[in-house]
This record gives C-alpha cells, structure tokens and sequence, in this order.
C-alpha cells in the first residue's frame, strides 16, 4: 500500500514537471512567431530630458534649468527603428519627440509629434539610415509641471510604441 502512494507520488511529479515544460514551451513558440514587440509601460521609461544636439541623456547636475529635465521622461533602452509606430490613446494628454539613432549609435535628428507617427513613412532624408529609437515624452496637463516616479506609467499608457523585433 506504501509503495503505491510513493510512485502515484512520483508519477504526479513528473506529470506536473511535464506540464510545466509543455508550456514553457509553447510560450516560447509563440515569442518566435510574433514579429513586432510592444514597448512595456513598466520600468521601461525614466524621468529626464535627451539632449536636442547629441541625443544623449542630460545628467540632473548639467542642466541649468531643473523644470526642464523633470517635464519629459525617455525610454532607457534603444529600440529597433524598423517598422517604429507610435500610436496616441484617444484624449492623450502628452506630445513625444522620436529620437534616431545609426547602426552605432549615432545621433542622427529627432521628430516631434503630436500625432500618430510611422516610421515608414518617413520623409526626413537625414533619418532614413536610423537602425535605432529612443521616444521622448512629456505631459501636456500636468498638473506640477514635474513627472514623478508614480507618473511615468501613467503618461507611458498614452502612447503605444511597437516596432520590429
């Protein structure tokens, strides 16, 4: 009677590690079948201000007026420009500015939206070599004028950003 529960025991075991590496599985079959990612809304983005000339991130202590660096937050990680789309929600409150970037991260110009924007539509020549993104934004009814840490999900929301993988 012992020895039974213990392979019944055994066999549970095995069946629920089969089960869990199943779907693992799957879930990585479906990654690979999805071309385009969706940027994340949750510590994807931090507050701060890209320079206008080198595309670059300020440091706090460099920029004279603290305001400035405080009303825009920007993604922290380069993104793929290939197939960039940038999707406002309706009632957005915010305006975006798309930073581009060469294959070794060159700044190459940005663009400022207030609208939807598709990168393959694209009519900057200066821009059309861009390998890499990084999406600026900043709140257009804040009620501070600064974008706290509690804040940044918020405003991330308002735009969709996807590209391709």
């Amino acid at each position: 009677m012992r020895l039974k529960r213990k392979t019944r025991l055994i066999i549970g075991i095995i069946a629920a590690i089969l089960v869990v590496g199943a779907f693992v599985s799957i879930i990585f079959k479906i990654d690979k079948l999805e071309t385009t990612r969706t940027v994340g809304t949750f510590l994807t983005y931090e507050v701060g201000k890209l320079n206008d000339t080198t595309g670059k991130g300020y440091k706090k202590a460099d920029i004279e007026n603290v305001d400035d660096y405080e009303e825009w937050m920007h993604l922290k990680e380069y993104i793929n420009a290939d197939g960039l789309k940038c999707e406002l929600a309706e009632d957005a409150k915010i305006i975006y500015q798309v930073n581009f970037y060469d294959e070794n991260y060159v700044f190459l110009g940005k663009v400022d939206c207030t609208t939807d924007y598709d990168f393959s539509k694209n009519t900057v020549e200066s821009l059309t070599s861009a390998k890499f993104a990084l999406i600026e934004i900043s709140p257009t009814a804040d009620p501070d004028g600064v974008i706290s840490a509690t804040e940044v999900s918020k405003y991330a929301k308002m735009l969709t950003v996807t590209y391709n993988k």
